[in-house]
């Protein structure tokens, strides 16, 4: 595949992506899309060691994501408990297909899609001996908001019966149903030279609310034994916040038995993947800080060699480096042109700091030029049908907001009649005159051709060079043609109320009115 990020504009390649890898989007064959092996031989000899328990699949928590940003799975929660080098695959199973920037990584990303759906996805894990598997839905949105839970198993255990008492204080809220499966190997799912299974115990943990499940947690459960110990315990230190762009460290400890040395096994559970590999064992955990604000949350086991600590876990909330922060950006709109119809884009940030730049990109359809140097773009639709798409991001320092993903479906077919606002002046006398601004947006980019205002029969006063007032000054997010804005005027009734009626025609005869009535 080309180097899509060696040819872009650097502000956009960290959140912002150009949709450029099939046109139309998602139009790539099977071929280019998975890379997953159907049968995966056991590893060579090598100074690793060799597989004698499968391992722990995660392919992290549900999630809520902003149609036409870049979103990355993350299966760095994935865990080899005797450290046997494993191999991941990726396969999309529902929603419409993307393109994975390489399905055998453990956090590769795709574009969402522009149309709000669920993708869902398997995630595959062998280290020769053993194939186990863990799914993620990824929920596309308009205005993404729910965020899936987080669950604690508690300590790995030793004896008969799971004891799942240890997992209850540590589930995040007390609405998540919480759910226990036993996903221990049997012959048959077993690699063929592999003849039997004598290791612990496996169950796995999940919680779901409010239809998002959280990655999973696993405890292992060992047979009793004469020398059996007690679990390790862990800890974690770190700040509770730390400013966008920068650089921290995590810090974890631990309590095992006398004699026993320690490894870590780290995980994130929520927020944008900064862990980007498998196999982090050190008590120290590096982490680069995304320069977009928002809440990480990790967790980490302390391992004795046969047992696993209870997860200890920390939040850290990502706030704008230096006081400075991007804002973020009002969702873009769809909207249907006509073949070489003009088209103007707005973008709106809130709260964002003085100063912020907004940048576009088209990353969908046949090229377009178009001067994307402030908040409004305007350029002429292709002269056959077609699909295009923008994206905006919003820049300032080091910081950059999500993107905002726009589209525009170019076709000759079909008509929507012209899209009316009406706007009053906000105190209404009686016997006096009252003003109504008005705008009128074809969504086809089809002309006005007939335009009246009327009270009772009678057409309505306008005011040519009249002034503009509220909720009509403001442009539509995505408005095709030419949006055209009036004043018009008339007397307000002593008592009663009293109805203008707007009437709207585009050039092909697409009808649409609206009544407004006024009263002192």
């Amino acid at each position: 595949m080309m180097d899509l990020f060696g040819s872009m504009p650097r502000r956009l390649t960290q959140r912002a992506v150009a949709l450029l890898v099939c046109t139309p989007l998602w139009a790539c064959s099977s071929n280019e899309l998975y890379f997953v092996n159907d049968t995966i031989a056991p590893p060579e000899k090598t100074g690793h060691a060799e597989a004698t328990l499968p391992p722990l699949a995660s392919a992290g928590p549900d999630r809520e994501v902003l149609r036409g940003t870049r979103t990355q799975l993350d299966a760095t929660g994935t865990w080899s408990l005797d450290d046997a080098p494993v191999t991941l695959s990726w396969q999309q199973t529902g929603g419409e297909l993307v393109y994975l920037s390489n399905p055998n990584d453990a956090a590769p990303y795709f574009i969402a899609p522009l149309d709000e759906q669920l993708l869902t996805f398997s995630l595959t894990v062998t280290n020769g001996a053993f194939t186990v598997n863990d799914a993620v839905v990824i929920a596309v949105k308009n205005e993404p908001r729910r965020i899936a839970p987080v669950v604690n198993g508690g300590p790995d255990q030793v004896g008969d019966t799971l004891d799942v008492s240890s997992a209850s204080p540590a589930i995040a809220d007390d609405d998540t149903a919480v759910t226990w499966e036993e996903v221990t190997p049997d012959r048959a799912a077993l690699a063929a030279h592999k003849t039997s299974y004598d290791g612990p115990r496996i169950y796995k943990i999940v919680g779901v609310r409010d239809g998002l499940t959280s990655a999973p947690d696993y405890v292992l459960l060992h047979a009793p034994a004469d020398n059996a110990t007690a679990p390790p315990v862990s800890s974690v230190e770190g700040p509770s916040q730390a400013a966008t762009g920068s650089a921290i460290t995590l810090a974890a400890s631990g309590q095992a038995d006398a004699g026993k040395s320690l490894s870590y096994h780290w995980e994130q559970t929520r927020g944008a993947p900064v862990l980007q590999t498998l196999g982090a064992r050190s008590p120290a955990l590096d982490i680069e800080i995304p320069r977009v604000s928002q809440q990480l949350r990790f967790r980490v086991h302390a391992f004795d060699g046969r047992l696993a600590s209870a997860p200890s876990e920390i939040i850290l909330e990502v706030v704008p480096g230096d006081g400075l922060h991007p804002g973020q950006l009002v969702p873009g709109s769809d909207v249907r042109a006509r073949p070489g119809s003009q088209v103007a884009l707005r973008a709106s940030t809130n709260n964002a700091t003085p100063g912020a730049q907004l940048a576009w990109q088209q990353t969908r359809g046949t090229t377009v030029d178009f001067d994307g140097s402030d908040d409004r773009i305007v350029f002429p639709t292709p002269a056959q049908d077609d699909e295009l798409a923008f994206v905006v991001s919003s820049t300032i320092d080091d910081s950059e907001s999500d993107p905002a993903a726009y589209r525009i479906v170019v076709t000759s077919q079909g008509n929507t009649a012209p899209r009316i606002t009406a706007c009053p002046q906000d105190v209404i006398v009686p016997g006096e005159q009252v003003q109504v601004s008005v705008r009128i947006t074809d969504p086809d980019g089809d002309s006005i051709a007939q335009l009246s205002a009327q009270v009772d029969g009678s057409e309505a006063g306008e005011i040519p060079d009249g002034t503009v007032n509220g909720e009509c000054t403001e442009e539509p997010s995505a408005a095709v043609g030419s949006s055209i804005t009036r004043v018009y005027t008339l007397d307000a009734p002593l008592s009663g109320s009293v109805d203008l009626e707007l009437i709207a025609v585009d050039a092909l005869g697409a009808e649409r009115s609206l009544t407004v009535t006024l009263a002192p």
